[in-house]
């Protein structure tokens, strides 16, 4: 989980987020031009908006930024140990993941969702480094035992409210884009 955090706090967090940036409607994947994203090894896919940008990809963790740098989204998968977890457990490890983005952190709400079935999604409000106000969304997706992928939304207060329903029909469109096999192989390799 170290890692993770490391991980994220190095890609998630590489441009300041910008307070504002809020509009009057939400904003829906089925009206605007989406890009459909599959990372070429850890099995992860995710549809987005056209307009986000790909920040960075590495094995483990892909981040991507709104056009207008009012939202940061990081893609992360983690493989190893044989923990299960019940929903209780993953929205521990959602909440730790965010105190780890943001300062101050309050959690505002913490669900079960029901597409992907078993993600877990934990909203926590909280001050970023420059002491700005904002929403940090996690989302843990556990589809394979001994394998996680977590979505880590970043955004300022009015980015949030103006994007909330967005980031949820991202979440859910998370699939896994190589078969279980192809994934233990892998965890298999890394461990080997």
């Amino acid at each position: 989980m170290k890692k993770l955090w490391a991980l994220l706090a190095a890609f998630g967090l590489l441009f300041a987020l910008t307070a504002c940036g809020g509009e009057a409607e939400q904003l829906s994947l089925a009206t605007m031009e989406v890009q459909a994203y599959e990372h070429p090894s850890n099995g992860a896919a995710i549809t987005l908006p056209a307009a986000w940008e790909k920040l960075s990809e590495a094995d483990e963790a892909t981040v991507f930024a709104a056009a207008d740098d009012s939202i940061s989204l990081t893609l992360a998968r983690e493989l190893g140990g044989f923990s299960y977890y019940s929903a209780d457990g993953l929205a521990e490890l959602a909440e730790e993941l965010a105190d780890g983005v943001l300062a101050d952190t309050e959690v505002l709400q913490s669900e079960a969702l029901a597409k992907p079935k078993g993600a877990v999604l934990v909203t926590v409000s909280g001050t970023t480094s420059d002491e700005q106000p904002a929403v940090c969304e996690v989302v843990v997706y556990s589809p394979l035992p001994a394998v996680r992928y977590y979505t880590v939304a970043v955004a300022g207060a009015d980015a949030y409210q103006a994007n909330a329903g967005l980031l949820r029909e991202i979440y859910a469109g998370f699939h896994l884009n190589k078969t279980e096999d192809e994934i233990y192989q892998q965890l298999a390799d890394t461990n080997a």
